[in-house]
Order: structure tokens, then C-alpha cells, then sequence
């Protein structure tokens, strides 16, 4: 009897709540912060009670301690499940007794600049976002600048990219739909000038690289070659890379570095919510042209 009266207890305490879960779209890492992210978003704007789903690696984030976890239990708790497209359908409705659930798909304003506004959000968000497992030091060299280079190439997991091949007419390449996502060599080339060119030509920069690319070395020594300048260093994983090792330590390098070269990759935009960078160079759109990938324009923010 002492059992079903807890259970009881614990059903009616949670029925007085209007409360935020979420579902996922099947996506990695990225995507699944990106979808929790949101959803606590809409709970801290509204003053929702927030269920969490773990995913994959978020038992290594201090989310997975400090988020009440959501089961079928709570969900029948409610007397109406409202699902999320926008603010507007969680200010529209009044009921008491209600479970918002948001998406990926779900719209928010951008949380990265949001918490640039909202001080309190960005200490919510990146407390959630910080691993719990121990985490590498990232090297700092004496009056260098570090700034983290995210390449993704696929490792396996995504489809292949056409530019890094002879292209075949009727096959389908990840750089062809999401051009931004799997942005050419030449961009971050271009992108790692372009950030020199801004801390001082007098200034080193030591790049880490950050890739799913199997062969992390081969890329470094291409760019270092195209480079052609001996300020600008790598530093990169010499062996056991794919897209699915060193996850959470990839994402807190990329964060704790002064400065962020990102593709459109939600993983490494994730990293901005965890990060204080002061330089962040970004892609904004890209398409294809003569048989290449065409990024432009790209964005800069500089936050002092």
C-alpha cells in the first residue's frame, strides 16, 4: 500500500505542471542537442517543467544529472499532449494540465544569440552542456591563438561528397544536398586566412582539427602546404579517428578554443552554446557551380 500511495502521490504532484518533452528525428549527436536545446528553451521562456530523453553521449553531459527523466508514466499523467511547431502553440494554449512536445523541426529564435541577451539562459545551457567524464587539456601555446577547425567529411556515416571524387551523374553526394554541411578544403583554407588575417599577421595560430576524416594527418598536411606559413600549426588526433570516436571530447576541445571554423554542422554550433569564443566564422549559404562547391557568403562574429 505504501508503494501505490507514493506512486499516486508522485502522479498528482506531476498533474498540477504544464511540462516540455521532445522527440528526435533520427539524426547524431549534433541533432540531439540541438532538439534537447529547444526544448529547454521553450521551458525556460514559459516556466515548463522540462522531461529529458537521454540519447546517445548525453550520459556523459551534466544534463543526464540534473533533468527529471521522462517515461510512459508522466506522459498519461496529462490530460492533453500538444505537439511544438512554434512559440506561439505553447502561448495559445491555457490549459492546466498539458504536455507540450517540441522536435528538431520545432522553431526557435537562434539559441546561440539568445543567450548573448540572456545571461541566465547561457548559464542553464552551458551547465547542461558541460561533460562529466574526464576531458582532455587542450594545449595552449604562449601568445598563440587557438581556434577549432570542424571538418566534416562523413567518416563513414553520410553519404559520400562529390567533391572529394569523380562525379557520377545519378548518384546522390552529401555535399549536394547540404553544401554548407560538407563545405570543400578550400573553404576552411580560406576561412583559416581569413582568421590570421584578423588576429595579426605577427600572431601565431594553432589550429586544432577536428574531423570524422579517418586520416586527420593527410588533411593538416595539405592545408599546412597550401598555406604556406609557418605561424599557423596543427594540432589534430593521429589515430583512431571515425565519425563515431572521441565524440564528447571533440565537442569540449572545440568549445574551450578562442575561436570557432564551423561548417552548418549542428555539432559544432552546439559547441558555440558551451564556448566563449571571440571569433566564429561560419557559412551562411552555398550551392553548387561548375562542377564545385561554392560557399558564399560566409559570416564573422567577433564578440570582444
Amino acid at each position: 500500500m505504501r508503494y501505490i500511495f507514493l506512486l499516486l502521490f508522485f502522479c498528482s504532484s506531476i498533474r498540477c505542471e504544464r511540462a516540455i518533452t521532445y522527440e528526435f528525428n533520427g539524426g547524431r549527436f549534433g541533432d540531439c542537442l540541438s532538439t534537447y536545446c529547444k526544448a529547454k528553451w521553450f521551458a525556460y521562456k514559459h516556466k515548463l517543467k522540462l522531461f529529458y530523453k537521454p540519447f546517445t553521449y548525453s550520459d556523459q553531459l551534466t544534463m543526464h544529472n540534473i533533468e527529471s527523466v521522462y517515461g510512459d508514466p508522466i506522459a498519461q499523467s496529462f490530460d492533453k499532449i500538444v505537439k511544438v511547431k512554434n512559440e506561439a502553440d505553447i502561448i495559445n494554449n491555457k490549459d492546466k494540465h498539458v504536455l507540450f512536445v517540441s522536435n528538431f523541426y520545432s522553431q526557435t529564435p537562434g539559441l546561440y544569440e539568445y543567450g548573448i541577451q540572456d545571461v541566465q539562459f547561457a548559464q542553464e545551457i552551458k551547465k547542461a552542456l558541460t561533460p562529466t567524464i574526464p576531458m582532455p587539456t587542450i594545449e595552449k601555446p604562449h601568445d598563440s591563438i587557438i581556434a577549432a577547425v570542424h571538418i566534416r567529411k562523413g567518416g563513414g556515416f553520410d553519404q559520400p561528397l562529390a567533391s572529394e571524387q569523380i562525379y557520377k551523374k545519378n548518384e546522390q553526394y552529401a555535399d549536394q544536398i547540404w553544401p554548407t554541411k560538407f563545405p570543400p578544403d578550400q573553404y576552411y583554407i580560406d576561412q583559416i586566412k581569413v582568421l590570421k588575417n584578423i588576429i595579426g599577421c605577427n600572431t601565431p595560430l594553432t589550429i586544432y582539427l577536428l574531423t570524422d576524416d579517418p586520416d586527420p594527418a593527410a588533411l593538416a598536411a595539405k592545408y599546412t602546404q597550401k598555406l604556406n606559413n609557418p605561424l599557423i600549426s596543427f594540432i589534430f588526433r593521429d589515430k583512431d579517428n571515425s565519425h563515431n570516436s572521441n565524440v564528447v571530447e571533440d565537442f569540449y576541445i572545440m568549445a574551450q578554443c578562442d575561436c570557432l571554423i564551423r561548417s552548418s554542422s549542428l555539432f559544432a554550433k552546439a559547441a558555440q552554446l558551451l564556448g566563449n569564443h571571440t571569433i566564429i566564422i561560419y557559412p551562411i549559404s552555398g550551392k553548387w557551380a561548375d562542377g564545385k562547391v561554392i560557399i558564399d557568403p560566409v559570416g564573422i562574429t567577433i564578440r570582444a
